[in-house]
């Protein structure tokens, strides 16, 4: 096999990962199934250094805490919804006259 063959193996995986991530992240399987492309990706860039890993041995042996998965689920949540709230779609604010009241203008 060509190394521009190989070189383009790694590119499609690694674009694959990036296509994903541009999906729904609420769609179920979601997590599992971009855990199952970045395997494909690294199963590809150790073919091209001179490593054979199988799919199954990646997913059993590579070091990924649950942990860190829920920080990037729960920062793309975060992003998402701070983005919304910013738009002209999220975030108002009503100005009301206090029932005590206050003068005309007054914020409270």
């Amino acid at each position: 096999m060509s190394s521009s063959v190989e070189r383009e193996k790694v590119r499609d995986s690694w674009h694959r990962v990036l296509d994903h991530l541009l999906t729904d992240t609420k769609r179920p399987g979601w997590g599992e199934q971009l855990a199952d492309l970045k395997v494909d990706l690294f199963r590809e860039i150790g073919t091209r250094v001179g490593y054979i890993f199988t799919t199954d041995y990646l997913k059993r042996q590579i070091y990924y805490p649950t942990h860190y998965g829920d920080i990037e689920e729960d920062s793309i949540r975060i992003r998402k919804a701070l983005s919304h709230a910013l738009t002209d779609d999220g975030l108002k604010v009503r100005l009301v006259e206090s029932e005590g009241g206050a003068n005309p203008g007054e914020v409270i």
